[in-house]
């Protein structure tokens, strides 16, 4: 039997999430740590601080399930992201999401 989650569960966390990022960066491979994630020299290729909650849009319906959105940001890299696979980091307090880059076209 499928279980099933109120909306209002899924946005507190979303909302959680986005009240809370500080930072953004791309990395070379996916990190394990907070530290992996934001140390130059580590995988952190770019990172971009001072993210606030104004940043971010939703939570809001998706077809696959509930979503927060990341307002376009910049980061200074000194090569093109498609010539390596990067992933992005949301990093929160001491955990980080991720999800790799989308290929660019």
């Amino acid at each position: 039997m499928g279980k099933s989650v109120a909306d209002a569960v899924l946005d507190a966390a979303l909302s959680y999430i986005s009240s809370n990022v500080t930072q953004m960066s791309a990395c070379s491979t996916q990190p394990t740590t907070y530290g992996q994630a934001t140390t130059t020299g580590s995988y952190m290729l770019a990172i971009k601080t001072g993210l606030t909650s104004g940043n971010f849009t939703g939570p809001a319906d998706d077809t696959s399930g509930r979503k927060i959105t990341v307002n376009a940001q910049s980061l200074s890299l000194s090569f093109p992201l498609e010539t390596q696979p990067t992933w992005l980091c949301a990093v929160v307090l001491l955990c980080c999401t991720l999800q790799p880059a989308p290929p660019r076209r």
